[in-house]
C-alpha cells in the first residue's frame, strides 16, 4: 500500500513475485495522506490524512474505506500495536499523540502531549509495550509507556529527527536525523544514545530488518540508500545510488519484506 499525497488516494499493489507487480486499486481517503500502518491479521490499513485531521481505516478485502477517526492537527504518522490493539497517531501541529483503542474505538482524551515539538515519526515496540516518537523541532525522542499512556523519558538525538524504527529483537531504536545527515542509535533498556552514524543527505525514512540485523535508510537529498550493519553499527558499502536516468527521485519512504528479502523505496519525484 502506497500513500499518494497529491491525489488523496492509497494505491494497492499486488506483489506476487511470480507475476508482474500490478496496481489492484486506488482507494480515496482524506486530504494529503502520509503515514500508513497495516494490520495483516485483520486485513485493515490505517492512513494518516495530514490536511483533513483524520485517520482512514481501509478494509483490505474490499479495498474500501470502512471508518474514519477524527484526530488533532496535522496527523503525520500512524503505528499499530497489534498485541494490545492500539493505534498511535502523531499530530505534528498539536504536539500530541492520539491513542485509539481498536477494541472500543475510544480515544484517550485529551491526546497525549509528547513533551516535544512537531512529532512526526512513530514506532511501536510490542515486546516491551513502548512507543517512540520523533519530535522533529525539539531534536528529541519521547518514550511512551503503552500501559499507562504516559511519557516516561525524553531522549536528545540529532538535528530534526524525522523517522524512527524499533529493532525489538536487539532492543535498539534507530532515529533518522534529517537535519544533520545521521542516524542515532538508542539502547532501549537505558534510553541512552549509544552511537551516531553518518548516512546520506537528508535521511527521511528508516526501517529495520531484524532477521538479517540490517537497517535501511532512505536519503531524500541525494537519492541514495544507506545500509547499516546492526551488529557493528557501521555502514555497509557506504551509500547506494537509486537515481534513475540522472533525474531526481526523492526517496521518501521505505519498507522491507524480510520473507522474500526485498526492500521497497517510494520515490516522490519519479
Amino acid at each position: 500500500y502506497v500513500s499518494n499525497n497529491l491525489d488523496h488516494k492509497i494505491t494497492a499493489i499486488d506483489i506476487d513475485y511470480n507475476l508482474p507487480h500490478d496496481v489492484l486499486s486506488k482507494i480515496p481517503v482524506g486530504i494529503h495522506p502520509i503515514g500508513i500502518a497495516i494490520d495483516n491479521m485483520n486485513q485493515e490499513i490505517y492512513v494518516a490524512n495530514s490536511d483533513s485531521n483524520t485517520v482512514s481505516v481501509i478494509d483490505g478485502k474490499t479495498k474500501m474505506t470502512k471508518e474514519v477517526y477524527e484526530v488533532e492537527k496535522k496527523p503525520t504518522d500512524v503505528s499499530l500495536n497489534t498485541k494490545y490493539h492500539k493505534l498511535y497517531v502523531s499530530n505534528s501541529m498539536s504536539n500530541t499523540v492520539s491513542i485509539i483503542n481498536l477494541n472500543t474505538n475510544n480515544q484517550t482524551d485529551p491526546p497525549l502531549d509528547t513533551n516535544g515539538t512537531y512529532p512526526t515519526g512513530l514506532a511501536v515496540d510490542e515486546t516491551n509495550n513502548l512507543v517512540y516518537v520523533a519530535n522533529s523541532e525539539s531534536d528529541s525522542v519521547s518514550v511512551i509507556n503503552g500501559t499507562t499512556n504516559n511519557v516516561t523519558s525524553t531522549i536528545k538525538v540529532g538535528n530534526y529527527p524525522k523517522a524512527i524504527t524499533v529493532d525489538s529483537e536487539n532492543n535498539l531504536v534507530y532515529v533518522a536525523n534529517y537535519g544533520d545527515d545521521s542516524v542515532s542509535v538508542i539502547n532501549g533498556t537505558t534510553n541512552n544514545v549509544t552511537s551516531t552514524i553518518t548516512v546520506g543527505n537528508d535521511p527521511i525514512a528508516i526501517t529495520v530488518d531484524s532477521k538479517n540485523n540490517l537497517v535501511y535508510v532512505a536519503n531524500y537529498g541525494d537519492d541514495t540508500l544507506s545500509i547499516i550493519d546492526g551488529k557493528t553499527q557501521k555502514l555497509i558499502k557506504g551509500t547506494i545510488s537509486i537515481a534513475q536516468n540522472n533525474f531526481r527521485d526523492g526517496p521518501i519512504a521505505i519498507t522491507v519484506d524480510t520473507q522474500n528479502n526485498y526492500v521497497y523505496v517510494i520515490n516522490f519525484f519519479s
